[in-house]
């Protein structure tokens, strides 16, 4: 059994592993629905604030990776830190009982700072689609054979 990786598909069709390979996936970013998993999994031991929907953010992150969304909550738990940073600068005396949960406008300021990766109208993504069409388990793997009389 082999697992491996790679970026460029178009040089595995027919390379190293050549058409020996029995699956082909591609892992496109995640939708909707698994973006609002990937978020509750990412904040599950951050102390968010009850009005905060998660789904929301997860609407304004279309084209996000896993590691997008982790990088945009690291940058939106720091908002509430650098606050009480920020106060104990100015001389007032703080505890950590006075770090507030995180807010929707947390996400937002992170949006300002963290974009995805992909671009969803980036030439690379559309030929890892058309690719995935043509040869992975995304698409019918059926090319068409050559009669054996022509």
């Amino acid at each position: 059994f082999v697992l491996s990786e790679y970026t460029l598909p178009v040089l595995f069709r027919g390379g190293l592993f050549g058409e020996r390979n029995g699956r082909r996936l591609l892992v496109d970013t995640p939708d909707l629905e698994e973006r609002r998993r990937i978020l509750e999994v990412i904040l599950r031991e951050e102390e968010i604030h009850p009005s905060l929907s998660i789904l929301e953010i997860a609407a304004k992150t279309d084209g996000f990776t896993g590691s997008d969304l982790k990088n945009l909550c690291v940058n939106a738990a720091y908002r509430p830190l650098r606050e009480l940073i920020d106060r104990e600068e100015k001389g007032e005396q703080i505890s950590s009982a006075d770090l507030r949960p995180l807010v929707l406008q947390d996400f937002i300021e992170a949006l300002k700072e963290i974009s995805p990766s992909v671009s969803e109208d980036s030439s690379s993504i559309q030929e890892l689609r058309q690719w995935n069409d043509m040869y992975g388990e995304g698409g019918s793997r059926s090319r068409p054979t050559l009669p054996y009389f022509m």
